[in-house]
């Protein structure tokens, strides 16, 4: 018997030890790996996030502190940025040269206009007439 006594001493011991050096799964945000977390999150430094770094987030967002953040003045075009401002390189802007504005329009203070204010606002062959691009007359 003293044997048995033995026997299960250490059998409860070693499940003891078993279960600590195993240990429970971490309670959520915490992870070891990220089939820790929820659907289309990460686990990075122990801990579920949304995202690791910008590529997991859509267009539009960064990834700030693990998560998708928007990005302030972010257009895909014109129409998502303020009045005046163009959209270039997906960030909304004043112009800074006419070439930037479109097609009939120049850069005045950041803004696209329509108009001129002089003959080089305008295209080849046409001259400012009243903050209108008009074309010459021909003339003998």
């Amino acid at each position: 018997m003293p044997n048995d006594r033995r026997i299960l001493r250490f059998a409860s011991v070693a499940i003891v030890l078993g279960l600590a050096l195993t240990g429970c799964k971490a309670k959520y945000p915490a992870c070891e790996a990220d089939r820790d977390c929820k659907d289309k999150e990460f686990c990075v430094d122990r801990k579920c996030q949304q995202c690791r770094n910008n590529w997991d987030c859509g267009h539009g967002f960064a990834c700030k502190a693990g998560s998708c953040s928007p990005i302030p003045g972010y257009c895909h075009d014109r129409s998502e940025c303020p009045g005046g401002q163009e959209c270039f390189a997906n960030h909304c802007r004043g112009c800074q040269l006419d070439s930037e504005c479109p097609s009939g329009t120049r850069c005045e203070q950041g803004s696209c206009i329509t108009g001129c204010a002089r003959d080089s606002h305008c295209p080849l062959g046409e001259a400012c007439v009243d903050g209108a691009c008009v074309a010459h007359k021909g003339g003998p």
